[in-house]
This record gives C-alpha cells, sequence and structure tokens, in this order.
C-alpha cells in the first residue's frame, strides 16, 4: 500500500502493525493516525458526535438518525428483549438529540452527554416540567423520542432508564474512553483522496471498547461515499482500503453487505479477515450468506 499509495484504515488487535509499519508509512509521506484503546492516553482522539450533528442542522436529519441509533444501540447493547432494547435505544437518541438542539458543535460530546443524563436522573420531576413547557429546545422528532418520559407507566419509564443507566456506565467507569470519544484530533473530510494511514488497536481480550472501531469505520465509510459522490467520475481519487482483521469479533457492522458491494465503484476496497465461516454466520446470522457472495477474493 505505501508504494501505491493508497490509503488505508487497519484494525490492529495486538497493536504489532502500529509498532512495526508506522515509520515506513512516514517514510512515504504517509499522514498516521492512531486511535489506541489500549493505551488511552496515547490515542488521537474522535468525537463520534461531530459528523451527525453536521448531518442534522444541514438538513440531513435521516442519516444523521441513523447514525445516532447505531451509536445508541452500541451503547445500549442486547439487554435480551428486543422491546426494552429498543426502549432504551430510543430514549437515550431522545437525549442525544435534546444535546444537538440545545449546544454548539463543540459542545456535542459524549462527556456534555453523561452531564445532561445525570442532570435529569437527579431532577426528573423538574426535567420533565421543563421538555412539557418547551423550557428546553426540542423539535418534533425529540418531542417523540422522549414522550415516554412523561406518558409512559412510571414502572416503564423506570426499566427505561435503568437500561440506559447500565449502558451508559461503561463510559461513566472508563474516564479516558469518554475523553477520547469527546474532542477531535482530525476531521474525518480532511481524510479523503489522501495518502493516510489509520490504526484503529482494539483489545481482542477485552471486548468492552469495540464499538469504538465498528462506529469509525462506519462513519469513515460514510465520508467516503460522500466525497466520492461529489467527484465528476462518483469515485475517490486515492482509494481508501478497510482492512478489518478480527471481523467476526467486532459489534455487527450494520449493511455491511451492501457497504461492500457499493464501495467497489467509488474506489473503496474492504479486507475482511475472520477466523473462520461459523464464526463469521454467528455474528450476521442470515446476512452473512450475502456477505459471503458480496466477497469476490478469498484467501
Amino acid at each position: 500500500l505505501y508504494r501505491s499509495g493508497e490509503a488505508f484504515v487497519v484494525t490492529d488487535p495486538k497493536g504489532e502493525i502500529y509498532l512495526k509499519t508506522k515509520e515506513s508509512a512516514k517514510a512515504y509521506n504517509y499522514r498516521t493516525l492512531c486511535i489506541d484503546l489500549r493505551n488511552l492516553k496515547a490515542s488521537h482522539c474522535w468525537n463520534p458526535f461531530q459528523l451527525p450533528y453536521e448531518l442534522y442542522h444541514s438538513g440531513n436529519k435521516g442519516k444523521a438518525l441513523e447514525m445516532l441509533t447505531e451509536l445508541s444501540r452500541h451503547i445500549i447493547g442486547d439487554v435480551g428483549e428486543p422491546f426494552w432494547t429498543n426502549t432504551g435505544i430510543d430514549l437515550l437518541l431522545g437525549f442525544m438529540l435534546l444535546l444537538f438542539l440545545n449546544n454548539s458543535k463543540e459542545d456535542c460530546t459524549l462527556r456534555n452527554l453523561l452531564v445532561l443524563w445525570n442532570r435529569y436522573t437527579e431532577n426528573q420531576r423538574g426535567f420533565r416540567e421543563d421538555l412539557r413547557y418547551d423550557r428546553l429546545k426540542t423539535d418534533e422528532i425529540t418531542q417523540c423520542k422522549l414522550r415516554m418520559i412523561y406518558n409512559s407507566a412510571d414502572k416503564t419509564v423506570g426499566s427505561a432508564e435503568a437500561i440506559v443507566s447500565t449502558g451508559l456506565n461503561k463510559l461513566i467507569i472508563n474516564d479516558d474512553l469518554t475523553d477520547l470519544l469527546s474532542t477531535n484530533s482530525f476531521n474525518l473530510f480532511d481524510l479523503a483522496n489522501k495518502k493516510v494511514g489509520i490504526y484503529l488497536i482494539i483489545p481482542d481480550e477485552n471486548t468492552s471498547s469495540h464499538f469504538v472501531a465498528s462506529l469509525f469505520i462506519s462513519q469513515l465509510y460514510e465520508v467516503m461515499i460522500q466525497v466520492a459522490q461529489k467527484s465528476n467520475k462518483c469515485a475517490l481519487d486515492v482509494r481508501m482500503n478497510f482492512i478489518i482483521d478480527e471481523f467476526a469479533n467486532l459489534p455487527k457492522l450494520e449493511g455491511i453487505e451492501t457497504m461492500i458491494t457499493a464501495s467497489r465503484s467509488r474506489n473503496i476496497r474492504f479486507t475482511l479477515i475472520a477466523q473462520g465461516l461459523t464464526q463469521l454466520k454467528q455474528k450476521y446470522d442470515e446476512t452473512a450468506n450475502t456477505l459471503c457472495g458480496n466477497c469476490n477474493n478469498w484467501i
């Protein structure tokens, strides 16, 4: 890749790829970035709210909601019952939108989401009244998502709140991870059509932060597609390679089978590395066959 000048993002479970190749990348005039989930204090930072915030306030609310729903899903996780999982996702999504509508882009961070949630849990009655009497800036979508706070039975509300609190707790107990996800060391759009090497160091012995890698890949792909579509040839000038090691061990990448198909004509390439087809089918269930069928080259 260095000799070809193609850009890449690679998952690196042990950090070995980064250590062995970063100097070579720099020698070929690559810009190197490293999101290091093993050594959080040494990592570049990335705010997953920045892109959906820009999309939401530029009129592309549908795409922004897709991204925020994916982020909410990763934070909430699977609580067993689809109803309660979806209820928790909707409640958390409502608070994300509330954050978007009452803060600047710079202040829309996971840390401030935690502050907003803490404010709610400490004074639920006052918070509900602020919502009901429109003392907080809201829109129709936000009202719809938050309506359950003051329209549902107390037991339902309490259960939904507990689900959200449990999900957010994984951020509260890891302050360094929250810091990493609350500022930006780079802009995703600045990475398009450049000689850039992005390393995602994800500990393979601890999966609690793996959702960051899945979210980053998903958002970077979306940016690459947007840039490609604005080009006269509807393709990137510099190919972007997504090299995803331990693919089946990462949180599910929603729509990956479509991403692979759509990427080809945009000069984007995926290399998926998994330990076996059984592992892949366990993760992707009924879409595994479609996913496999969309991959032309097999090793």
